[in-house]
């Protein structure tokens, strides 16, 4: 996987990770007459481990030092997988004069698990054509 970008923006130090969700239960202790009070722990279910993903498909990165910042995470293609369909895309955007989408935004709602529903929901508003390119000359 790669990350755009991998060092904090505030100190240039290199990512030691990203922020995740991890589903536990916090226990409770209960009395006679239902009264609760936690206990102070909470068993985790690692398997359940998720990295959170914003609306643009970014996830939150964290260097040495506590900074966070978002990232565009691609780690949806990987190269070890040969069951894996790979296409060129070419994407033309009809915009409003002054306010055009960025490439990052692009980028960023075709990094999200549901690239086609996030790139929708960002685009919203705009035409958009999408062409497939093939792998040799150009349109196909």
């Amino acid at each position: 996987m790669r990350f755009e970008s991998w060092r904090c923006p505030i100190c240039g130090d290199v990512a030691v990770g990203t922020h995740d969700m991890v589903p536990g239960t916090a226990l409770l202790v209960f009395d006679d007459e239902g009264e609760a009070w936690w206990t102070c722990e909470t068993e985790l279910f690692w398997d359940g481990q998720k990295t959170e993903r914003d609306a643009l498909g970014r996830v939150e990165l964290v260097c040495g030092q506590s900074h966070t910042w978002r990232a565009v995470m691609d780690d949806d293609l990987s190269d070890c997988d040969e069951h894996v369909a790979r296409f060129n895309v070419l994407i033309e955007i009809d915009h409003e004069p002054g306010f055009a989408p960025t490439a990052e935004l692009v980028r960023a709602a075709l990094a999200h698990s549901t690239a086609a529903e996030a790139l929708v929901e960002a685009l919203n508003g705009f035409t958009v054509r999408m062409v497939l390119l093939d792998g040799s000359d150009g349109r196909s």
